[in-house]
Formats: C-alpha cells, sequence, structure tokens
C-alpha cells in the first residue's frame, strides 16, 4: 500500500513540476537491442500522457556531432536503426521527449558497434534425418539483418554447439562442438528416439539462443544380432537339407519310373516272334482296323432217328451175318468179332 502510494505521489509530483516549470521529462532506460546485427533503440514512456511524442537520431563516431535523425515525433517508445547502420562501424544514438512544443534534455547511448553487441538468434532450421543407426544434422544460419550480410561472412569463428539426448534421459546431455553446418551423431541405439538442441558461437564469446528441440527417432545401426545370425544359419541348413531330400526322391522315383516304362531284361526271342507275328495276322490288323470279320461255316441239318421196330432189327441182323459169311475165311479168323462167334470145343488133337 505504501509502494503504491509513493509511486502515485512521484508521478504528481513529476506533473506539478512539469506544469509550473514548463519542462519535459527525459526517456528512461534508453537502451540498443541488437539482433542478427539489427540495431533498435527503446525506452520507457515518461508518462501515460498522449500528448508526448519522441525524437530519435544516429551518428558515426568519426563524426559525432553530425547526428542524422530517423524517428520524429514519434507515439512508438522505440525507433528502428538497422537501415542506417553497417556491421562494423560505430555509432552513437539519442533520443528526446517531446511535448507541446517542449523538449526534453537528450539522452545518448554511445559506442555502439553491432558486431560486438549484436545477439545472434537461433538457427532458422535444424533437420534431422535417421539412416542405418546415425541422424544426419542439417543447420541453417540465421538471416542477417543487415543486408548483404551472412553469418560466416561477418563472423570469422564461428562454432555450432550440439547437444543432444535420448528423450527418455533428459539428464544425460552430450555436446557436440563443430564448424560444419552438417554433422553425423553416430554410436546412437536402435529404434530409440534422440533430441538435439544447436547453439551458434561467435567471436567474442557471443553465444547465440539455442533452438528448439528436434527430436527424431533412430533406425537400426545395420549390424546383425547374434540371435539373428543363428536362425539365419539353423534356417539356410534346414533349406539345404529339404532341398537335397527332395532331389534325391526326385531321382529315386524318375529312376523307377524309367525301369518300369523300359525294363532292363529282354522278351526271348520267340516271344517276339509271336508277338510280331500275332501283331502282323489279318486277324490282329483287322481288329486293330475296327472291321468286323467274316465268319465262313456250313449248313448242319439234324434229322431225329425215329426207333426201330422188332422186325427191322431182325432183318439188320440177318443181313449182318449174310455179309458176313460171304467174306473169306483167312480174312475173318483175324477178325476179332468172328473168333467172338465161334464156339471153342477144346483142343482137338
Amino acid at each position: 500500500m505504501s509502494t503504491s502510494f509513493s509511486s502515485c505521489l512521484l508521478t504528481s509530483i513529476i506533473l506539478f513540476s512539469d506544469l509550473v516549470l514548463g519542462s519535459v521529462p527525459e526517456p528512461k532506460h534508453v537502451t540498443v537491442s541488437s539482433v542478427n546485427l539489427g540495431a533498435v533503440l527503446q525506452w520507457d514512456p515518461v508518462t501515460s500522457e498522449d500528448n508526448v511524442t519522441y525524437t530519435a537520431e544516429f551518428a558515426r563516431a568519426f563524426n559525432e556531432n553530425r547526428y542524422i535523425q530517423v524517428c520524429q515525433n514519434i507515439r512508438d517508445t522505440k525507433c528502428d536503426f538497422t537501415g542506417n547502420i553497417s556491421a562494423f562501424g560505430i555509432f552513437h544514438f539519442r533520443v528526446k521527449s517531446v511535448r507541446q512544443g517542449n523538449a526534453s534534455q537528450w539522452v545518448y547511448v554511445k559506442a555502439f558497434t553491432a558486431d560486438l553487441h549484436t545477439r545472434i538468434g537461433p538457427p532458422s532450421d535444424v533437420k534431422l534425418k535417421s539412416r542405418s543407426g546415425f541422424l544426419d544434422i542439417n543447420i541453417s544460419d540465421p538471416l542477417m539483418k543487415i543486408k548483404d550480410k551472412t553469418l560466416h561472412n561477418t563472423f570469422n569463428n564461428v562454432l555450432y554447439l550440439v547437444s543432444y539426448w535420448k528423450k527418455t534421459s533428459r539428464e544425460e546431455v552430450k555436446t557436440i562442438r563443430s564448424e560444419q553446418t552438417f554433422l553425423v551423431l553416430g554410436d546412437l541405439e536402435p529404434w530409440s528416439t534422440y533430441c538435439v538442441q544447436v547453439q551458434i558461437s561467435v567471436s567474442f564469446n557471443n553465444t547465440a539462443e539455442p533452438s528448439r528441440p528436434v527430436c527424431k527417432r533412430s533406425t537400426s545401426d545395420g549390424k546383425t544380432p547374434g540371435w539373428m545370425i543363428a536362425v539365419i544359419l539353423i534356417c539356410s541348413l534346414v533349406a539345404v537339407v529339404a532341398v537335397i531330400l527332395c532331389l534325391f526322391f526326385a531321382g529315386f522315383y524318375t529312376c523307377k519310373t524309367v525301369h518300369f516304362f523300359f525294363p532292363s531284361c529282354k522278351l526271348p526271342e520267340h516271344y517276339k516272334e509271336l508277338l510280331t507275328t500275332t501283331s502282323n495276322s489279318y486277324a490282329f490288323l483287322d481288329i486293330q482296323n475296327n472291321k468286323e470279320l467274316d465268319e465262313i461255316f456250313d449248313e448242319i441239318s439234324i434229322v431225329l432217328e425215329q426207333p426201330a421196330t422188332p422186325i427191322e432189327v431182325m432183318k439188320t441182323e440177318q443181313e449182318s451175318k449174310e455179309s458176313l459169311e460171304e467174306q473169306p475165311l483167312v480174312e475173318r479168323k483175324d477178325d476179332p468179332e468172328f473168333r467172338k462167334d465161334i464156339p471153342h470145343y477144346g483142343n482137338l488133337n
């Protein structure tokens, strides 16, 4: 409460003195803000009234009595001198407040040199690319605000401070110092996420603002683990054995088939002749040609014999006896039928 009261009292005294004496308060906390070779003069407002304006000027050190006006009667509390200075010159700045035709005393900032007092911003871009267990880092320099000036043609000793860490363990941070905008990070754990942050350091111990962290997942390091080598070796052996067995069985069954259709034993010659004769016969040729065979036959008539009567039987026997009696005796002796009919009377001698 006492602090607020003191501030209000001080403001009232200043306003009263301004009204009574007709003077204007000077701008306070005048500084030069410089980022990437820029130059912006800044100050605090002297009062909350809207009728106060400001005028800012600059001069080169070799001609400090000749100030050049850049901002006149502005209500803003800053003035940009970037387009009026060079990277290596020494410059003086001054600013005053104006109200109703009354001006305050000049407030000076002297001996500003852009290359010494500027603050380098973070890299404009940091790109990561993962390949075969490595992380490629491509750094883009920040753009300088002075025309035709770059980071490397303004500063001699430009270093890139590359900090990287595993995302799951931020406390284990590693830092690499390099003069190149392209770096390769190795010795990374495969399939792990790493974050990278870059700062630029220039001469005169001027360290830039760090870039925002950029994270990327690493890939395989290209090295085959031992267990995978063992699995590949076992699978290869199994495949070779399977191929050998397939070739063996294929050859075996091929030989069996060949021996079946082309046996090694030969048929006897008479079988060959028989097969040849049979194949060349007319019947065989007719069968091959699907022709019908012409059958040769005689007609036979079957007549049933009538049973003979007793008279016919006796007549037939009588005729047979008469025919036998008419044959010579000598011829009839050898006939078994004749001997059978002759009665035997024993030995006549």
